[in-house]
């Protein structure tokens, strides 16, 4: 199978560790560090998303445990998705989903050798910008071109949203911090203007796969 890449709609940034790959935990510095952030996004924008990743999560299962039945092992059992309603303390729908992407800033190929993942950014007007001098926070509004990626483990079978585009839409924090090919993202004219630097990180190789927003292709195959 080959892979599927999706834009978001315009979203609020939760927790967003975009300037600099996270190190903070071993899984992560494994990786090289770890882009991730969470995006809010309101219920009637987030479900036509939700129902591609839905029917992709669906297809992936279909093969994957036709697999196992091929080979007489169990089938696999769904596991917990990266995106999810979310909830008041009260168990009610807020009317808001959450979804969860991420990044490793490191992988190594089949030849064992070691290359280095590349992040773009583009700013409202869909400019590209570099490495950027302002952080990223929490509050932010932005909108995530991702890749779906399949696995399966013992404990089950999901889909991961692999970051591979950022658009900065709107800034919450201004404070000092920190590609090329199609862009998947709209224009924004109220947008903020970001103050950019080099290209994200040194020596950086864009192991991105050519794709587009419009891509009907699905997950990628392989071993996860």
């Amino acid at each position: 199978m080959k892979l599927k890449a999706l834009t978001t709609p315009r979203g609020i940034a939760v927790y967003p560790h975009l300037n600099e790959p996270d190190t903070k935990f071993d899984s992560q510095r494994a990786k090289g560090g770890e882009w991730h952030v969470d995006l809010r996004i309101p219920e009637e924008q987030a479900l036509p998303i939700v129902e591609k990743l839905e029917s992709i999560l669906k297809e992936w299962m279909k093969v994957k445990n036709a697999e196992q039945k091929e080979a007489k092992r169990k089938p696999y059992k769904r596991f917990n998705t990266p995106w999810e309603q979310i909830e008041d303390e009260e168990g009610n729908p807020t009317g808001d989903y959450l979804f969860k992407f991420k990044r490793g800033a490191q992988w190594t190929d089949r030849d064992g050798n070691l290359r280095t993942n590349k992040i773009e950014f583009v700013d409202a007007q869909r400019q590209t910008i570099g490495k950027l001098t302002d952080i990223i926070g929490g509050g932010s509004e932005l909108c995530i071109h991702f890749s779906v990626r399949g696995w399966a483990s013992p404990l089950g079978i999901s889909v991961a949203l692999d970051i591979l585009k950022v658009q900065v839409v709107k800034l919450a924090s201004h404070e000092g911090g920190g590609g090329g090919g199609e862009n998947p993202f709209d224009t924004f004219d109220d947008g903020d203007a970001i103050t950019s630097a080099a290209d994200h990180g040194p020596d950086a190789e864009d192991d991105t796969p050519a794709c587009e927003d419009t891509a009907e292709t699905t997950v990628l195959d392989g071993d996860f």
